[in-house]
C-alpha cells in the first residue's frame, strides 16, 4: 500500500501508472545503494530524492542496472567536482563577460539560458573556467527549475555577431564534449530544448562535429531558428527581448545593477565566410577526442 507520506513524484513526466510503480521500486534500491556509499547518510533527502532519481530511470528506457550505475557516477561525480560549492569568485570573469545568463522562459514554463558566443573571448578564461562556469550556469537552473514548478530548462543559443578572429576558441572541441557528457550524464532529462538563433556553415560544421558525443535525445532536442520572429512560436512576447523579437528590454548586467553590458556589433551580421583550414581543424581535433 503507498505511503501517505511519500512524496509524490512530479506529474510533469508524464508517467503511467506502471512507471510510477517503478519509479518507486527504483528509489528503493537507489536507497539500499547510498547507505553502502554513505552510512551517515549525508545529504541523502537529495540524492535519493523520487524526481531525481527517477531521471535516470526515464533517461535508461526504465533499464534498472544502467539507471543505477547511471545515478552511482552522478553521485560521486558530484562529491568529487562539487557542483554545488562553486563560488562566483572562481567565475567572476565568466560573470562579467555576459556570455550566458538566465532570461525568462518558454510557453511550457522552462527557464531559459540565454548564451550569446560573441561574449566569449578565449585569452580571458581557460578551458576549465569555461566548464565550471557551464556548472555553475546548470545549477542555477535546476534552482530556477524549482522556483518556477519546472521540470526541464531549453537554451537560446544567439551567434549573431560572433566574429571568427575574436570569438573562435581553440578548446571549443574539448569544451563541447564536456559540457554536453556533464548535462547528459550528471543533469539528466534536464534539457527540454536548444534553440539555435540562424545557423550558418560554422555551426553546421561544429554541429556535425560533437554529434558522436549526443544521445539520440540529445539530438533531437535541437531546434534551428532561421528567424528571430519564430521564437515567438515557444516564447511570449514579455518572455523574450526585444532582440529576439518580443518586448522585454531587460539587459544583462554584473554585478546585478551595475551598468548594463554593451555589445559592439551589428545586428543581423553574420560571418557567412567557410573557412575550409578552420574545417580540417577541427576535424583532426575530432579524431583526436575519439
Amino acid at each position: 500500500m503507498e505511503s501517505t507520506n511519500r512524496k509524490q513524484i512530479s506529474s510533469e513526466f508524464g508517467l503511467k501508472e506502471k512507471e510510477i510503480q517503478q519509479a518507486y521500486n527504483f528509489q528503493e534500491i537507489v536507497i539500499e545503494e547510498f547507505i553502502k556509499i554513505d552510512s551517515s547518510k549525508t545529504n541523502m533527502d537529495f540524492y535519493t530524492d523520487i524526481d531525481n532519481v527517477t531521471r535516470f530511470l526515464i533517461a535508461r528506457d526504465f533499464k534498472v542496472p544502467k539507471a543505477l550505475e547511471m545515478w552511482k557516477k552522478w553521485y560521486h561525480w558530484r562529491i568529487t567536482y562539487r557542483a554545488d560549492a562553486i563560488e562566483e569568485s572562481e567565475i567572476e570573469s565568466e560573470l562579467e563577460s555576459g556570455k550566458a545568463f538566465w532570461y525568462g522562459h518558454n510557453k511550457m514554463n522552462n527557464p531559459c539560458l540565454i548564451v550569446r558566443t560573441r561574449r566569449h573571448f578565449p585569452d580571458q578564461s581557460t578551458t576549465d573556467k569555461t566548464i565550471r562556469f557551464g556548472v555553475y550556469m546548470i545549477e542555477k537552473g535546476v534552482n530556477k527549475m524549482k522556483e518556477n514548478g519546472a521540470s526541464h530548462v531549453c537554451v537560446l543559443w544567439d551567434r549573431e555577431g560572433f566574429d571568427q578572429k575574436k570569438n573562435f576558441d581553440k578548446s571549443i572541441l574539448t569544451v563541447m564534449k564536456q559540457l554536453v557528457g556533464i548535462l547528459q550524464d550528471f543533469y539528466a532529462e534536464r534539457l527540454e530544448q536548444v534553440y539555435i538563433l540562424k545557423p550558418n556553415w560554422f555551426f553546421k560544421m561544429i554541429f556535425g562535429l560533437i554529434k558522436p558525443f549526443l544521445s539520440d535525445k540529445t539530438k533531437n532536442k535541437v531546434k534551428l531558428i532561421n528567424k528571430n520572429e519564430e521564437l515567438l512560436n515557444y516564447f511570449d512576447p514579455e518572455n523574450l527581448l526585444k532582440e529576439y523579437g518580443g518586448t522585454s528590454t531587460f539587459q544583462y548586467s554584473w554585478p546585478p545593477g551595475s551598468s548594463p553590458i554593451k555589445d559592439d556589433f551589428v545586428q543581423g551580421e553574420i560571418d557567412e565566410v567557410e573557412d575550409k583550414n578552420l574545417e580540417n581543424t577541427l576535424e583532426q581535433e575530432t579524431k583526436d577526442l575519439m
